[in-house]
């Protein structure tokens, strides 16, 4: 009993030794702290209501050097292709948002955007068959790789849309094709640069 009572005892002091220490770490790490100024953060999606945020072009993409005010927009590459331009609503007091990422929203999936369903049928062949259509699927830019198959992309895009946008469908017909079932071995003879 008296070795299991030092045994407690050896603990209470260990434990005491520990907190102390702990509590000096504690007491530093907060004056630490203290020193540092204060950030204030503000929510990226955060709006005003009945206030619509100028939209500026940055000299060289840097947020701190505005050159010009613009108005919101899509991409001017693709916009002259679309019949019906982004239009952003007028601005409502009643609502606590200006309504532009809706719009934008509505604008790139309304299915007349030339790139939203190219690049989504472009990521689900390139899921099936290893390379997509587009070789670079994270750029269909001016710097991205060309599609090999451009009439192939924009068929496959067509559909897609055309049935609703069902992506389980677009999987059932890319492995029910001819192409997929087609061996996977490479032959520098057909091989597509």
């Amino acid at each position: 009993a008296e070795i299991q009572h030092l045994k407690d005892e050896s603990k209470r002091l260990a434990d005491l030794k520990t907190t102390k220490i702990l509590t000096e770490y504690s007491d530093k790490a907060t004056a630490i702290r203290d020193k540092k100024p204060k950030e204030e953060f503000i929510r990226v999606l955060t709006e005003v209501p009945g206030k619509v945020p100028k939209t500026f072009f940055f000299n060289r993409g840097d947020f701190e050097q505005p050159k010009h005010e613009l108005e919101p927009a899509g991409l001017t590459v693709i916009k002259s292709n679309l019949e019906k331009p982004f239009e952003i609503p007028p601005v409502n007091k009643d609502i606590p948002t200006t309504g532009r990422r809706l719009a934008y929203a509505n604008y790139i999936t309304n299915g007349e955007h030339p790139l939203t369903a190219r690049v989504f049928v472009n990521r689900l062949w390139l899921h099936h068959f290893g390379k997509g259509i587009v070789a670079s699927p994270t750029d269909f830019g001016k710097l991205g790789i060309p599609p090999t198959h451009l009439e192939l992309l924009d068929w496959l895009a067509n559909d897609f849309v055309a049935h609703g946008w069902k992506i389980k469908r677009m999987h059932k017909m890319l492995m029910t094709s001819t192409a997929y079932m087609q061996s996977s071995q490479r032959s520098d003879e057909y091989d597509v640069a």
